[in-house]
């Protein structure tokens, strides 16, 4: 029995990859989310427990919460989204930028609030849990935009928008650590939250002027990439070695 395993796909555009505008953007939306996951994993439970005083048993019920929201708005944007792309109402790219920008305004008005709540420990709270849990929304947004921009590359461009996405991950807690190191007040605090909100809205923004979840021209290969494609796969083909396919029963 002779396999036929063998494929070589086209050669990945490095150039015009990194030339792409609508990649930057979407990148910059991505990491724009992992910022916003960082807030809810490592920066949000330190608020909680020093300026608003509450106990580990308060903090974990009330860092749970935002993830059930989450789930409840990724289902209902998924939904919708394929609502509307399937009776042809709004295409794709319009869907990925309202999604997007739905998070970075909920977010961004939500932890608005939290900074004039100062003090008032359950205002703050539960301003909080909403404001992450318009994270959900995202999944519907930028971090599946990647895979529109270019079937053919979907796991080339993931990688580096998603690799751009992760530096978020590292450097806000390092700088939540500079900015509240010996003075831990509201009005540094009020700080990071207006630098959360400059990300999500200046990201949202990008985003929706820049960005595109349109199929790029330079997903789909030139008649000489393809040509040459071709010829590699008639050689593996050529040089390709029977395989005995055996079942165990």
């Amino acid at each position: 029995m002779k396999a036929s395993f063998l494929f070589q796909r086209p050669p990945i555009p490095w150039k015009k990859i990194y030339s792409s505008v609508p990649l930057y953007a979407v990148s910059y939306a991505i990491f724009s989310a992992f910022w916003s996951g960082a807030h809810i994993l490592s920066v949000q439970p330190m608020f909680l427990g020093t300026m608003l005083h509450f106990t580990i048993k308060e903090n974990g019920i009330l860092m749970s919460l935002p993830f059930i929201i989450q789930v409840v708005f990724t289902f209902i944007g998924s939904w919708v989204s394929k609502w509307l792309n399937s009776n042809n109402y709004v295409g794709v790219d319009k869907v990925r930028k309202w999604f997007n920008f739905l998070y970075c305004s909920g977010y961004s008005l939500c932890l608005l609030g939290v900074i004039y709540s100062g003090c008032e420990r359950m205002l703050s709270a539960v301003l909080s849990i909403v404001a992450m849990g318009f994270i959900g929304f995202v999944f519907n947004g930028c971090l599946i935009t990647p895979v529109d921009m270019s079937p053919t590359f979907a796991g080339t461009l993931m990688g580096l928008s998603n690799t751009v996405g992760s530096v978020a991950a590292f450097v806000y807690p390092v700088i939540v650590g500079i900015m509240t190191n010996g003075e831990q007040t509201f009005e540094q605090w009020n700080k990071i939250f207006a630098v959360c909100i400059g990300i999500a809205m200046s990201s949202g923004i990008v985003f929706c002027i820049f960005g595109s979840a349109d199929v790029q021209p330079w997903n789909y290969a030139t008649e000489e990439e393809l040509d040459k494609t071709r010829s590699n796969n008639k050689e593996l083909q050529e040089t390709e070695q029977p395989v005995d396919a055996v079942i165990h029963l």
